[in-house]
């Protein structure tokens, strides 16, 4: 809050986090739409090796995700601790993934796992490490 009771504006450092929670949210929901409408289609099911009613269990999950997602990046703007905290332990399981990937753990490129992990530090700094964060975090 700031001295006159208004709500103090996010620093630039948590509405690009922002940004990337609501963009992520919402392209994990087109692309559990995608299946849901193309759960009938065999190059899908043989591609995912799900069955069509799987892909519709697997679409509605995602959607789920996707609107958790967003939520958390919306709170995330307001200064709740507890979206920060979230996001936080969440970005930290997706940089245990990209060591995962480089040291191919997994069937993909390793430098998917170099994305992974560059994103997530970037990503953890802004949240927990980055001045304007740290001031604005402190004042809610």
């Amino acid at each position: 809050m700031t001295e006159n009771g208004d709500r103090a504006r996010p620093p630039w450092t948590v509405l690009l986090v922002v940004a990337a929670g609501i963009l992520s949210g919402a392209v994990g929901i087109v692309y559990a739409v995608s299946l849901i409408v193309d759960r009938d289609d065999a190059s899908v099911q043989a591609d995912t090796g799900l069955s069509s009613g799987g892909l519709v269990a697997y679409g509605i999950g995602a959607i789920a995700v996707g609107a958790i997602f967003v939520a958390v990046a919306v709170w995330l703007a307001g200064g709740s601790s507890f979206a920060r905290w979230t996001v936080g332990w969440f970005t930290l399981l997706h940089l245990f993934q990209g060591i995962a990937i480089v040291f191919q753990w997994y069937d993909v490129s390793a430098w998917e796992g170099v994305t992974s992990i560059v994103v997530s530090v970037v990503i953890l700094y802004l949240l927990f490490r980055a001045p304007p964060t740290r001031a604005f975090y402190a004042k809610t």
